[in-house]
Parts: C-alpha cells; sequence; structure tokens
C-alpha cells in the first residue's frame, strides 16, 4: 500500500511515474556522431569532415563540409572515412595513411 502523500513527495514516491524535469532534457548531453557514416548520408545530415594528419611533423588540421565533398567528389558518395583516409594522402605534408578522418556537427 502507498503511503499517504505529505509535503515534499514526489509521485515517485508515492508509487507513480515522474517525468524528467525540463532542466534535464535541456542538458541533456546530445549523442554522438555515427561515424560510420557514408559521406553522401553525412552530407544529408549536414555534417563537417575533420581531417587530422598524424604526422609528428605535420599535425595539421583542415575541415570540411560534407555536402561539398558529396557535390566535388562524386567517386567519394558511397565510402565511409575509413576507405576514404587509407587512400588519401595528406595536402599537406604527402604522407600517406596519415591521417585521422572524423564527422561533426557545425
Amino acid at each position: 500500500m502507498t503511503r499517504k502523500p505529505s509535503h515534499g513527495w514526489s509521485t515517485a514516491q508515492q508509487g507513480g511515474y515522474r517525468n524528467g524535469s525540463t532542466v534535464r532534457t535541456v542538458y541533456k548531453k546530445p549523442p554522438p556522431v555515427d561515424q560510420a557514416l557514408t559521406v553522401l548520408q553525412a552530407a544529408g545530415y549536414g555534417y563537417d569532415v575533420n581531417a587530422l594528419c598524424q604526422n609528428p611533423k605535420c599535425l595539421k588540421k583542415t575541415k570540411h563540409s560534407a555536402a561539398n565533398l558529396a557535390a566535388n567528389y562524386a567517386k567519394l558518395l558511397n565510402l565511409t572515412l575509413e576507405q576514404i583516409g587509407a587512400q588519401t594522402p595528406c595536402k599537406h605534408c604527402n604522407s600517406e595513411k596519415s591521417l585521422l578522418l572524423f564527422y561533426s556537427k557545425p
């Protein structure tokens, strides 16, 4: 049997269901970006493609829109970032297989 409601008791303590407060919904952490998307899918979501060179002498960062990559390079439409990074050299230092590619929200 549930207890008699008294001052300071929430409905959850009375055996009911209490929805989360608005503060929890406002400050809730957004879900992470799926890194397994193809360039065409990422362009549909409006994501950016970040490239980070892992060569210790270079370490350059570049950022491109996935929609621009899809429009300019038709061969990349159905590839994931892992497939693109394996065959793309860094444009600053020309080192092969040193790019780390990932999606981010603008």
